[in-house]
């Protein structure tokens, strides 16, 4: 009996601490002077933004606004009145749709208090948390703010018990998945998302209890990779890749959420992590061009972890097992000269002019790697199909001169680097080829 009347002595005093500092956001029931009215709601009102700015997801905030937008003296015209009315509540009600928000900032009050207090109990604050959750599991705030609470808690026991570090994770996860609707765009959700990952895979010993974040998004899989990367380190990401990609095939992940969690381990310093995950993806989608593609560009990103050998046996495989657009043989082409085979880019690029006779910057493209391969009259040729086709288009008349130049037809170079300054007299690339040839 003398513990239950403490616990309702606590809570008596929590409710009147909320109460009171709820009071700073609500007019006074006392009437003010008229003079003062409209000061007193322009100075709440600023207030309340800031508070809103810093922190969208609390809906007492917005059941708040729209409150204050409704008083008298608010200086607010009726339309502008009404609309910021409607979207308030509105706000209010996808974040907590059956209010539980004064309990819930009982709760928060009695874990800052608990914080500064280390040798109170903290029962009763787990106890408002859970009593929020089990009369509204859908409030994602409130998932928010107990994991919050639970992973101050952990600071506080010398080793975090796997049981409270999995609670964590999973209240962490939830709380993204139920504001993530609402909240997706907002610059405090993709903060709140960082605050979560790194709190649950700081504490996390193993794949299986970071896991229960449930990645959604791309950017939630790039943090993943990122705080796994970290934290495993490249032997423990061998160990744990398995799981992941199972994890990965269950979820019919995307694309493009393969690749945000091989960025993240690129990040974390686990280059040939990019190489696993995508080779799996490809695993299950062979003829994917955009997964080959990808597959490049991270070998090409990292040159001083894959070999000239390793990308080009990747372009050669590519070019097996998918169709790509003539723009996307550009890029491959691109690749496969950065990897020091020459024949393998001219080759591409002529499939991709084959493809596609009437884009331009093919034959830019194979002008390049011939000028590179001192087949001088050739890219000339390459040069001036590009020219044919986009004649108004000073960069390619540039292009063009300098392969002239470099065939020591000076004269020839001199006239097409003029048609570029007589479509564009300021154009410096124009300027910069006559001044390396000593005519500027």
């Amino acid at each position: 009996m003398r513990h239950l009347l403490g616990i309702l002595l606590v809570l008596t005093t929590l409710l009147i601490a909320a109460w009171s500092a709820a009071s700073l956001l609500i007019t006074n029931s006392s009437p003010a002077p008229a003079e003062s009215t409209a000061q007193q709601f322009q100075q709440r009102w600023g207030r309340l933004h800031t508070a809103l700015n810093l922190n969208p997801a609390n809906a007492f905030f917005w059941n708040q606004r729209a409150t204050i937008a409704l008083r008298s003296g608010s200086a607010l015209s009726p339309q502008r009145r009404d609309d910021l009315v409607e979207f308030s509540q509105y706000q209010a009600a996808a974040l907590a749709p059956s209010w539980e928000v004064p309990l819930l900032n009982m709760a928060n009050q009695c874990a800052a208090h608990q914080y500064s207090v280390p040798s109170r109990d903290a029962k009763p604050c787990r106890s408002l948390y859970l009593a929020v959750l089990q009369r509204n599991p859908t409030y994602g705030y409130a998932h928010y703010r107990y994991a919050d609470y639970l992973y101050d808690k952990s600071h506080r026991t010398p080793l975090a018990q796997a049981e409270l570090i999995e609670s964590l994770c999973r209240q962490y996860g939830q709380s993204l998945h139920l504001m993530r609707l609402t909240l997706l765009n907002n610059s405090w959700y993709r903060n709140a998302q960082a605050h979560a990952y790194s709190r649950c895979l700081g504490l996390a010993t193993d794949y299986d209890q970071a896991r229960l974040l449930k990645p959604e998004t791309d950017s939630q899989w790039q943090l993943m990779g990122l705080g796994l990367g970290k934290k495993l380190g490249a032997v423990g990401w061998t160990a744990a890749y398995k799981s992941i990609f199972r994890d990965l095939k269950e979820k019919s992940a995307s694309l493009d959420q393969y690749k945000a969690l091989a960025r993240g381990l690129e990040r974390a310093g686990i280059p040939r992590a990019d190489e696993n995950i995508l080779r799996e993806y490809l695993s299950i989608s062979p003829s994917d061009p955009k997964a080959w593609l990808a597959l490049v560009d991270a070998m090409l990103r990292q040159k001083k972890v894959f070999t000239g050998p390793e990308i080009v046996e990747a372009i050669s495989q590519a070019s097996e097992q998918a169709v790509f657009t003539p723009g996307q043989m550009l890029f491959l082409a691109s690749g496969a000269r950065q990897a020091g085979q020459m024949e393998m880019a001219l080759s591409i690029l002529r499939k991709a002019i084959v493809a596609d006779p009437t884009a331009p910057n093919a034959f830019v493209n194979l002008g390049e790697c011939l000028l590179a391969d001192r087949r001088h009259k050739e890219a000339i040729k390459a040069y001036e199909q590009a020219v044919a086709l986009s004649p108004n288009l000073p960069d390619y008349h540039v292009y063009l001169g300098l392969a002239y130049a470099k065939d020591k037809q000076y004269e020839a170079a001199v006239q097409e680097i003029q048609r570029a300054l007589d479509l564009n007299p300021h154009d410096k690339k124009a300027k910069a080829a006559l001044k390396k040839m000593g005519v500027y």
